[in-house]
């Protein structure tokens, strides 16, 4: 039979106990390429957080409303037994492209980054991309809504990405003024991209997340007489830890 012992103070340092837990994992790895990972000699155990590629930016109508800022792609964690070695398939999934520079129809929207995965022993975990921000297509319709995080289905825990936020409207005495684009949703592994702004210092361009990252793009604002390009999403990762 086993006996529990509760210690609740030790003398000395400690260096003669022996048997006792291990500390949990000690090595992470970031995937940011699709191929193959293999799994390392002597490890049994992994968690594995996938991460879907951000949405794009849309881009901004006239002086008045900046576009959405695209969503942050969605995420999913699980936990692998791997003892039997082996390989499992990796997926990264691209950033959605933000939308061109070209004055587009209300409601456009800008492109959905693409899914991620991790494949082992016939068991996917995947997150889903995050969704493109809309244009608002006139000036007349001030409603440019960002778009809406990735679901992730797939995995023991799984979080929906942040969306991002609509584009702003500002009018002057003249009915216009200074629009603002929308901001890209955030993941835990970056910020979203920034917004672009009428005539600021980037001309109005909505702003590149960082890469890798999951992140949504920005929306862009209408600068110089013409119209500015939404960010493309940033591509999402893989995180492997044992």
């Amino acid at each position: 039979s086993s006996t529990n012992v509760y210690v609740n103070q030790i003398h000395g340092d400690g260096s003669n106990l022996t048997n006792l837990p291990g500390g949990g994992f000690s090595t992470i790895v970031k995937i940011t390429s699709s191929g193959t990972w293999s799994i390392p000699s002597g490890v049994s155990t992994i968690r594995v957080s996938v991460v879907g590629g951000g949405g794009g930016g849309a881009n901004g109508y006239n002086d008045t409303v900046g576009g959405g800022g695209g969503g942050a792609g969605g995420e999913a964690i699980r936990y692998y037994d791997v003892s039997g070695g082996g390989s499992a398939t990796v997926t990264i999934g691209s950033g959605g492209a933000g939308i061109a520079n070209i004055e587009q129809a209300s409601g456009t929207q800008a492109s959905q980054g693409g899914t991620s995965s991790f494949v082992y022993s016939s068991v996917t975990t995947s997150g889903g991309g995050g969704y493109g921000g809309f244009t608002s297509g006139n000036s007349y319709n001030p409603t440019a809504t960002g778009g809406s995080g990735g679901d992730s289905n797939t995995g023991a825990i799984t979080m929906q990405g942040q969306p991002g936020t609509n584009g702003s409207a500002n009018y002057g005495s003249s009915g216009y003024g200074k629009a603002v684009g929308g901001l890209g949703g955030s993941t835990r592994f970056g910020g979203g991209a920034h917004e672009g702004v009428t005539s600021d210092v980037h001309n109005g361009i909505g702003r590149p997340p960082t890469a890798n990252t999951g992140c949504g793009g920005g929306g862009s604002a209408y600068s110089g007489g013409s119209t500015r390009t939404g960010a493309t999403g940033s591509s999402g990762l893989i995180i492997i830890e044992y």
